[in-house]
Order: C-alpha cells, then sequence, then structure tokens
C-alpha cells in the first residue's frame, strides 16, 4: 500500500520539473516581473505543497497508520503517531523542519498560505489637517510585508524537498 502515496508523490514532484523548466524558459530579466512567472511559481507551490501532503501520508502508510486519506498536515500526523506512542526520525526531522522560520519547507508552507491571503486593507488618512509643506506619515510598524517566493525559492525547495525524501527513504527501507 505504501507505494501509493510514493506515487503520487513522485507524480507531483514530475509535475514540479514540469513547471521549473517552464520557468528557466522565461527570460533571466523579466523573470520577476512577469504574470506568466507569477502564475508559475504558484503552481509550482501548490504541486510542491501537495507532493509533501502526499508524502505526509507515504510517512502515515510506512508507520501503518490506517485511514491515511484524512492527513493534510504534519500536526495530524504527528498526533496520530503519538498517540500509538510512535516517534519516527522522519517525522521529527519535519517537525525541526516547520520549527525554523527560514528553513526552506517553513517557507515554503507560508508561502503557500500566502497565497490565500486577501489584501491588507487600505489605510485611510487621519482627519489631521495637512500643511501643504508637510509629508503626510504613514504607519510602517502596522504593515507587514511579505516575502514574494521566487523562482530560485521554488527550485531550492523542490531540490531539497527531494533531497530529504531520497534519504528518508532510504534510511526507512533499510528497516
Amino acid at each position: 500500500m505504501a507505494a501509493t502515496h510514493l506515487s503520487l508523490v513522485n507524480q507531483k514532484l514530475a509535475y514540479l520539473r514540469s513547471i521549473l523548466s517552464q520557468l528557466e524558459s522565461i527570460d533571466p530579466e523579466q523573470r520577476g516581473t512577469t504574470m506568466a512567472t507569477r502564475a508559475l511559481v504558484d503552481a509550482g507551490l501548490f504541486h510542491l505543497n501537495v507532493a509533501y501532503q502526499f508524502y505526509l501520508r507515504e510517512l502515515a502508510e510506512v508507520n501503518r497508520l490506517k485511514t491515511c486519506a484524512d492527513i493534510y498536515s504534519l500536526t495530524q500526523l504527528k498526533a496520530r503517531l503519538d498517540a500509538l506512542g510512535r516517534s519516527p526520525s522522519e517525522v521529527q526531522e519535519l517537525c525541526v523542519l516547520t520549527g525554523q522560520p527560514e528553513s526552506w519547507l517553513a517557507m515554503m508552507l507560508s508561502a503557500y498560505e500566502a497565497i490565500f491571503l486577501s489584501p491588507p486593507p487600505v489605510l485611510e488618512l487621519k482627519a489631521f489637517p495637512v500643511h501643504e509643506n508637510a509629508i503626510p506619515l504613514i504607519d510602517v510598524t502596522a504593515a507587514t510585508a511579505i516575502r514574494v517566493y521566487s523562482p530560485s525559492d521554488l527550485a531550492a525547495a523542490s531540490q531539497a524537498f527531494i533531497a530529504l525524501i531520497g534519504r528518508q527513504r532510504e534510511t526507512s527501507a533499510e528497516y
């Protein structure tokens, strides 16, 4: 049964490789400015995230959990394994990566979630009189900048994920 989710992970990674090759074909000077680039990066994020979710289910299958199809997050997988008294090193490694905000996994998950964020509300100027020689002030502490996920971020995360699952699959195959 483990081959089911293993195959789905590999399929989504193949889709991601196709997207990355399309990104490489875009002129490097326009890569960061075109709508096609943004669409491809978002599509790549989607496939990378789905591959990650299927990998969580693959880990659930390897650890002989029942009904793996309802696992959508690392938190769910960890809770189900904890309930059985299991703590596989693969899951621990993923927990460490998600706990580090600058790790490829935490940044990928954050960028994927950012796709679904609504734009911030437009801040209205206060009802204070503005002198004609004065420059209006804007409270920048209230604004949170969302880091744009770039094609190179996507490629790096893809390589890191492929390396991680390759290493983890090799390790779990030994047992």
